[in-house]
């Protein structure tokens, strides 16, 4: 429940036990009573999931062509640096922005106050 609201009837569906996946054991369709109860919802299961795993980066994983497993065999160096390096200013600008969209909340939740 999000609120602590009391809804009857709700029987809630996990996926897993919360160690499997990055649900963290929460209810794939939680009952939710009213539009603050939702936002209440989307922002602390965001905040989960940052804080207890990595699941919410939006960055493809860098999969390493086959050759970089064996040093010797790469041919183009400057290919093999050059897609790792792109991989790595991908990830940095969405962990900057993400970093920035935060900070952004805790501004504005502490400008209402």
């Amino acid at each position: 429940m999000i609120c602590g609201t009391t809804i009857p009837d709700y029987d809630p569906k996990m996926c897993c036990s919360g160690r499997e996946c990055g649900c963290m054991g929460q209810p794939t369709e939680p009952a939710i009573c009213s539009d603050e109860c939702w936002d209440k919802f989307g922002e602390n299961n965001e905040m989960n999931t940052i804080i207890h795993n990595h699941s919410w980066i939006k960055v493809k994983r860098f999969i390493e062509p086959k050759e970089m497993h064996d040093p010797k065999a790469i041919i183009d160096w400057k290919f093999a640096y050059q897609s790792l390096n792109d991989h790595h200013t991908k990830e940095t600008e969405f962990l900057i922005n993400k970093c920035r969209e935060l900070a952004q909340i805790i501004l504005d939740k502490n400008s209402k106050k």
